[in-house]
């Protein structure tokens, strides 16, 4: 099974790409536009995205490259009409793995997204992020840990509980023990950013924990808790 993205702007077949590949026992999620894509694709949430050209809002291409620069192990099948020798090198050149051109079988489709999940399952074990739950602390991979305040024990905890699921700022509003309707954003924006500094400058590793924009934030890295 793998977590699948699919950008695709023609709602018809966006729906039927949706229920196969769930049918097929992957875990779908789905966008018509790169707008869409870009408010609902945290690095790390994904293993493979399926990537339409011809979007309403540019190329699927653009999508593409953003997320190769993100970074992060996503393998990457371009579905499209467009099927041009040149479009295909131009595709592949920007960091497709496979280039698929429309009209195509679905078992074709499935064939492709198992060898990738073949692939998936064959990596190696990511390195974890560990939230000491006894001590307050977090473990960066290959590092030693970061102490934390309760404050920022709770918006971890809190976001590591989602499993790479994003959370709602009204959630975290929780974690800090206050009413969301009387939680001004501004503080937890600010708190999240003093956290990332944090971690970076005693570690030297980022902090995975990404804005969702109009959403909240998630963790988007393996992590685990230790008592």
């Amino acid at each position: 099974m793998a977590r699948v993205f699919i950008l695709e702007d023609e709602p018809f077949l966006r729906a039927e790409l949706v229920d196969f590949l769930e049918e097929q026992g992957h875990h779908a999620t789905a966008a018509g536009s790169i707008a869409e894509f870009r408010s609902a694709w945290p690095a790390g949430m994904f293993e493979i995205a399926i990537v339409d050209r011809r979007l309403p809002d540019g190329d699927g291409l653009d999508a593409v490259g953003e997320i190769r620069a993100a970074g992060g192990a996503v393998w990457i099948i371009v579905l499209t009409g467009r099927g041009e020798v040149a479009e295909r090198v131009e595709g592949l050149g920007t960091g497709a793995d496979h280039y698929l051109v429309k009209p195509v079988r679905l078992e074709v489709l499935a064939a492709t997204v198992e060898a990738l999940v073949r692939r998936i399952e064959g990596a190696p074990e990511p390195q974890r992020w560990v939230l000491d739950t006894a001590g307050y602390r977090l473990f960066p991979p290959g590092r030693g840990p970061v102490s934390l305040t309760s404050l920022e024990f709770a918006l971890l905890r809190c976001l590591v509980q989602a499993r790479r699921h994003p959370v709602r700022r009204k959630g975290l509003a929780l974690a800090f023990g206050v009413n969301p309707d009387d939680f001004d954003r501004r503080r937890l924006d600010t708190e999240m950013s003093r956290l990332r500094r944090k971690v970076q400058t005693e570690s030297g590793i980022e902090l995975p924990v990404q804005t969702v924009q109009g959403v909240g934030y998630v963790f988007a890295a393996e992590a685990v808790f230790q008592t």
